[in-house]
């Protein structure tokens, strides 16, 4: 299993990284794994992707996320 440096895709735009899940998930629906993730967390996502897709505008830098969730 390869490691990935975090720096890397933290280091993307929010619009990529938004890109590079739906490109992951879509990775594993094509394998099949799509029930390693469970249906509600699915939903989940796929509305945020949907809302961001409608609105860019309201993403906000992880690091600020962070902050604004008490993890700094």
């Amino acid at each position: 299993m390869h490691t990935i440096d975090p720096k890397l895709y933290l280091s993307l735009s929010p619009e990529d990284r938004v890109r590079l899940i739906d490109e992951i998930y879509q990775s594993l629906v094509n394998e099949g794994a799509e029930d390693a993730v469970p249906g509600p967390d699915i939903d989940e996502l796929r509305r945020r992707v949907a809302a961001y897709r409608e609105n860019p505008s309201t993403a906000i830098p992880w690091e600020q996320a962070r902050k604004k969730l008490g993890w700094e």
